[in-house]
């Protein structure tokens, strides 16, 4: 007998809004770059993008999830706090920066090191 699985893909919870298209669209930028297939999800369970994206990466085979709310994007790992994303940006960051959340999700299912730019480390080290 044939039973078809899931897809093992990084998952992207996220409230609907008027700037989501356009995050969801960068983010998958970042992850086809490092060649990991992802889901998306509108999601209302949770009000803060730390636990959509805890709730994520939860949800993934991958164990990588990827949180978006009105005001904040978020990386997290399934094995981690859920109140300590590995990543987290503002919605109202540059392209750039909110695609390089995409590629390190990517990195991150890869184990290979994690790209860092200047506003990143930033917000790390904060």
């Amino acid at each position: 007998m044939y039973v078809e699985q899931e897809r093992p893909t990084v998952k992207i919870f996220f409230h609907e809004g008027p700037r989501s298209a356009a995050l969801l669209r960068q983010i998958g930028f970042g992850l086809e770059e490092e060649g990991i297939p992802y889901e998306a999800v509108a999601d209302s369970s949770e009000d803060e993008a730390c636990g959509l994206a805890w709730n994520a990466a939860r949800a993934s085979q991958m164990e990588v999830g990827i949180g978006i709310d009105a005001g904040t994007v978020a990386l997290h790992y399934a094995k981690l706090d859920r109140d300590r994303p590995l990543l987290k940006t503002a919605a109202a960051s540059d392209s750039e920066e909110i695609r390089v959340i995409g590629t390190n999700a990517g990195r991150l299912v890869k184990k290979l090191p994690l790209k860092i730019t200047e506003s990143i480390v930033d917000k790390v080290v904060k």
